[in-house]
């Protein structure tokens, strides 16, 4: 679970941040509580770090800790992910600023270190951190390298990064660790932020890099494959499986870097919520390159009807391998949809179920989201469920109040199906 990338994290990950608050809490709690739990408790408390202040404390901690017992290797040992912040405090609080020094002494203690995060802040700020980001004048940028991160490169499976900054929050400005660019034990890759990425000696002399593991590749920059027209390098990725694009304009470049040659192995595609899906089909586009995609998962909201204006020349292909279609109904408030969010939703059901549909193998969609459970209520659902009767698909609803609805939207279905195949006399 450390690993993998959960399905439609751009939308959730404020939920499941607040939910990793807690545990850390719970867990915390129980070491207290007497010297036997927190001995019994230690494994747990330590293998998921989170390290905004207090991370000189932790590194202390931790190399003390190998002092006293060098053969137990200290309680790095039980360290599987760090996270690391993309804010940045008021310089005047140094307690909130983000020492890479103090996290670079962290990290060597960790030799079981599987996942290094910096894309999202997984701890809800408190009430402290709100007032001192609210109270920064202008974005921070200053220049810091995350170079000097020594990782295990015959370890690490999972990195996250994002380089910053963004225009609403001041952040650190950080070039990824050289191991992501290295780790041959790497499996999944997200790559984020408006600066490049890479320092310009070390991509003079690689302009390809080659992980044979990775099978998950997370796009969410333009830099992730170089500056147009500086530098350009390509992704050799032949274990590659699923892409996840969470931002819509960087499709071209994951395209030329890493799609033109890898595509037709990827099996799942994801897109994230990003406004600019809506402005044209990228969606069909993501599609064309990956032809063998067994899974697809989109929020309905944010992106446009599949088209197939890239599929002009070839109008009889067909998917015929995609199975299952995820789709998140969370609320697009930038947006008004003409004729209500229906005009949208009974459109992207025409695009999969409809009689011009690509896609004539799909078995199951699933919908994702509380939201649903209102939309499959509506009166108009019927003609979606109508639609996979026909199909001989099957929709089923991840959230539980969504579920039941849709049991009762299809019970309704159903009995109208047999009233209008034996009318009462």
């Amino acid at each position: 679970m450390l690993v993998t990338i959960p399905v439609f994290d751009s939308i959730t990950h404020h939920e499941t941040g607040e939910q990793y608050a807690n545990t850390l809490r719970d867990k915390r709690s129980l070491a207290l509580v007497c010297k036997w739990w927190h001995d019994n408790t230690r494994e747990f408390l330590y293998e998921d770090v989170c390290l905004r202040h207090g991370a000189e404390t932790l590194a202390d901690l931790f190399e003390q800790s190998k002092r006293d017992c060098p053969l137990s290797l200290g309680y790095g040992r039980y360290v599987r992910k760090i996270s690391l912040p993309l804010v940045q405090y008021r310089p005047s609080d140094p307690v909130h600023v983000w020492a890479r020094k103090e996290v670079t002494r962290v990290i060597k203690c960790c030799p079981n270190l599987l996942v290094l995060s910096r894309y999202r802040d997984q701890v809800m700020l408190s009430g402290h951190d709100q007032e001192s980001r609210s109270e920064a004048s202008s974005p921070v940028t200053n220049e810091e390298s995350g170079n000097d991160i020594h990782l295990d490169s015959a370890a690490i499976r999972r990195i996250d990064w994002d380089n910053g900054p963004k225009l609403d929050m001041p952040r650190t400005v950080a070039v990824a660790p050289c191991a992501t660019w290295l780790a041959q034990s790497l499996e999944v890759l997200s790559l984020s932020g408006e600066n490049y990425l890479w320092p310009p000696d070390v991509l003079e002399r690689m302009s390809v890099v080659r992980l044979p593991r990775v099978h998950t590749l997370r796009v969410a920059t333009l830099c992730a494959f170089g500056i147009r027209g500086i530098y350009h390098y390509r992704m050799e990725l032949p274990a590659l499986r699923r892409i996840v694009l969470d931002r819509a304009e960087a499709l071209y470049q994951l395209l030329d870097g890493c799609l033109r040659v890898w595509g037709p192995q990827v099996r799942a595609i994801e897109i994230g919520r990003n406004p600019r899906f809506l402005l044209s089909d990228y969606l069909s586009t993501l599609v064309k390159f990956c032809p063998n995609v067994e899974t697809l998962h989109y929020p309905i909201f944010w992106a446009k009807v599949l088209g197939w204006r890239s599929l002009l020349e070839m109008p009889d292909f067909r998917f015929r391998s995609l199975r299952l279609v995820g789709l998140h109904a969370f609320q697009n408030t930038n947006v008004e949809f003409a004729g209500e969010p229906w005009q949208q939703i009974e459109g992207h059901f025409n695009a999969l179920l409809g009689e011009h549909s690509k896609f004539p193998s799909i078995q199951n969609i699933k919908l994702h989201g509380m939201e649903w459970a209102t939309l499959v209520s509506d009166v108009r659902f019927q003609n979606v469920l109508r639609l996979a009767d026909i199909r001989g698909a099957e929709i089923s609803c991840e959230n539980r109040t969504a579920a039941l609805a849709l049991e009762e939207a299809k019970f309704e279905n159903h009995s109208k199906t047999l009233s209008d195949r034996y009318p009462a006399n």
